[in-house]
């Protein structure tokens, strides 16, 4: 089972484009001890990314201190359009997110000026998958009326730096076999 958080951040606010998407993934499994069947590899967003200049990160350094954050695991490759137009993809692989671990967050940087709700799947032993944000390049997109809010301080500070348009989301994702 895994825990996902999601967040959008506008980077220009005065013109409303270049929407940055932070994810992160939580493996909430209870396996003791923790095992390979337990591990997630691999998260993919299903969609959202097409037609758009974008760059990929992952941020392991606390804004407000700049120190390393401890015990997360960050992607080691990450892909567009693998299996599905306007993809995107991160791998963990070999160094997966373990049972009770986390990983970075992933950042995907964009020129987009909209953001929609797209499908994400986790994939480790089962395949999860968990509702997003996407990019889109569409001026049709409804907002996330939800709110703002902010997930954890440490990304206090990139929420400072801009404006938060949505507000995170921490739900279980659905396993299926």
């Amino acid at each position: 089972m895994a825990e996902f958080l999601t967040h959008v951040v506008d980077r220009d606010p005065t013109a409303g484009v270049l929407l940055d998407f932070y994810y992160q993934i939580l493996n909430t499994t209870e396996v003791l001890p923790p095992t390979s069947d337990s591990e997630i590899w691999r998260f993919q967003t299903i969609g959202g990314f097409s037609g758009l200049a974008l760059s990929v990160a992952h941020l392991d350094i606390s804004p407000s201190t700049g120190l390393a954050i401890v015990g997360l695991q960050p992607a080691r490759t990450a892909d567009r359009d693998e299996g599905s137009p306007g993809s995107v993809g991160f791998e963990f692989s070999p160094l997966n997110i373990a049972a009770g671990e986390a990983s970075t967050f992933l950042v995907i940087r964009t020129d987009a000026m909209h953001y929609e709700d797209v499908t994400a799947v986790i994939s480790g032993a089962g395949t999860s998958f968990a509702e997003t944000f996407g990019a889109t390049a569409s001026a049709t997109s409804v907002p996330d009326t939800g709110g703002t809010l902010v997930f954890g301080l440490t990304l206090a500070g990139i929420c400072l730096a801009g404006i938060c348009l949505a507000g995170y989301r921490r739900k279980p994702a659905v396993v299926t076999k």
